[in-house]
């Protein structure tokens, strides 16, 4: 391109971008002209004189197309395009109608140019017809958006003598979509009196989470806890009261439906919602009960959890409730909160269930003993606890030798820190496996395991396979474990 050329296009542009400017002066200038044109004086007008229990119907229309007719029948509001519509009626009485006889425009317009198109009242966003219960109908008509004074035009049954100013109110409660003033049924909820268990689902992983009102005989830890992780383990895991109480009050609690979205959905919406091969799930399976507290037969309710609604702020969920073999399938899809179905989606038993692999408490040796094997040694200690208010007579032994009781105290402190990390969700057998490292004790515990026997089992190069008494579900950090056997071992040659 010559100088020239490139002379002449750089003009073009400055050009282009002057008259793009000078335009945008002129809309700016035109608009403050216009509101310049529109004199008003402050006045206050209730739109209505109509009470709540006056009205007979509403309906309004959008000029998007957006449309709702609703209707009063002896006291309660119906969707008058559709009677089945699981409407709320005590939910619009507050949103709607109680807001609506409250309404009040502040500003009478005097003067105003441009006709009603100005004022975006010839073809307005939003058109509302009440009709009283004496039959005398009111048509509402909502203009165009006063930025400056941050309010609407408003006219009242086509009289463009008497235009007003009222706030946004009238636009927030006339809602596009008739699915904002739906029933929101309450989010299932359980019983621990007839609860069996909890199961969280995603993609192909499953949890259950146990409730034992007397406990379990499966309970490894021989005390009498209430709350139990079964899959994917395979044993009753026992969960802390504290992250119980926890999961309890701060999820399980607060699990809440935020939307009905679709309360007639087909099956082939089901599968735009993602339903059909849903993300999640959470189940309460619980025990029916007669009069007498016999149980009857079997019950669960099931949330499915479809796809995710960014909008909505939350994903799109379905039920399907069991009784014996009876099964219904609910149509009605719901927006469940973003933060609540997430959570089920997230539950790990991990972070509920009582970290220590062991299972054991320094009190569970009083009288007993424990034999630790580093792969070459055993080291067996024992204590036998004195006077309950005096732990000075408490005696601590490695063999026949009286130990230290702070170090060796210390020593089981960090043993039982050491957590597991991740869960073996592929089960195989590790009878046939040498163990780096084994923990044998002999509770002084009459339950249903008694002994307790830990092996730990080389997996890579980052963690150990724990297994207890022949069962095994977890990996351990090697170097923890590894951290733990040599402060032992050092500790036990040393006396």
């Amino acid at each position: 391109m010559t100088s020239m050329a490139k002379k002449k296009t750089n003009n073009i542009i400055i050009m282009a971008a002057i008259v793009a400017a000078l335009i945008g002066i002129f809309i700016v200038i035109n608009v403050i002209n216009k509101e310049e044109a529109i004199e008003t004086e402050d006045f206050t007008y209730p739109i209505t004189t109509l009470k709540s229990g006056q009205i007979e119907s509403i309906v309004y229309d959008y000029k998007d197309g957006s449309h709702a007719y609703i209707k009063n029948v002896d006291g309660t509001w119906y969707n008058g395009d559709d009677m089945d519509f699981p409407f709320s009626s005590n939910g619009f009485e507050s949103q709607f109608v109680e807001e609506f006889v409250g309404i009040t425009a502040t500003k009478k317009i005097t003067e105003y140019e441009g006709g009603l198109e100005a004022l975006g009242l010839k073809e307005p966003e939003l058109t509302v017809t009440v009709t009283g219960k004496n039959s005398l109908s009111t048509t509402y008509k909502l203009g165009n958006y006063n930025p400056t004074m941050k309010l609407y035009y408003i006219m009242i049954n086509d009289d463009d003598k008497n235009i007003y100013m009222v706030s946004d109110d009238l636009a927030y409660i006339c809602r596009p979509d008739i699915y904002d003033y739906a029933s929101i049924d309450s989010f299932p909820g359980y019983n621990t009196d007839t609860l069996d268990y909890i199961e969280f689902t995603t993609g192909s992983s499953s949890s259950k989470l146990f409730y034992k009102k007397d406990s379990s005989k499966e309970d490894i830890t021989g005390f009498e806890w209430n709350w139990f992780f079964g899959e994917p383990f395979s044993r009753l895991m026992p969960c802390e009261s504290s992250k119980m109480e926890t999961l309890q009050e701060d999820v399980l609690q607060k699990f809440a439906y935020s939307k009905t979205i679709n309360y007639k959905a087909t099956e082939e919406e089901m599968a735009e919602y993602g339903l059909d091969n849903p993300r999640g799930s959470y189940s309460i399976y619980c025990d029916v009960k007669d009069e007498n507290g016999n149980i009857t037969d079997k019950a669960s309710i099931t949330v499915y959890i479809g796809n995710l609604n960014s909008e909505a702020g939350g994903y799109y969920t379905r039920e399907i409730k069991t009784v014996g073999l009876t099964q219904e399938k609910s149509n009605v899809v719901r927006i469940m909160e973003t933060s609540g179905a997430e959570a089920v989606m997230g539950i790990n038993p991990l972070n509920y269930i009582l970290q220590n692999v062991l299972f054991l408490s320094i009190n569970d040796i009083d009288g007993s003993y424990i034999t630790f094997n580093n792969g070459k040694n055993d080291y067996t200690f024992s204590f036998d606890g004195g006077d309950e208010d005096n732990a000075d007579d408490d005696i601590y032994r490695q063999g026949d030798k009286e130990i230290d009781d702070k170090t060796f105290r210390d020593l089981w402190y960090q043993m039982t820190c050491i957590a597991p990390e991740r869960i073996i969700t592929e089960k195989t057998s590790t009878e046939a496996l040498d163990a780096v490292y084994t923990i044998f004790s002999a509770r002084n515990k009459d339950d249903y395991y008694g002994n307790i026997t830990v092996r730990y089992i080389k997996y890579d190069a980052t963690y150990y396979q724990v297994e207890i008494n022949g069962i095994t579900d977890m990996l351990m950090r090697k170097k923890e474990v590894d951290d733990f056997f040599k402060a032992l071992t050092e500790f036990a040659e040393s006396n």
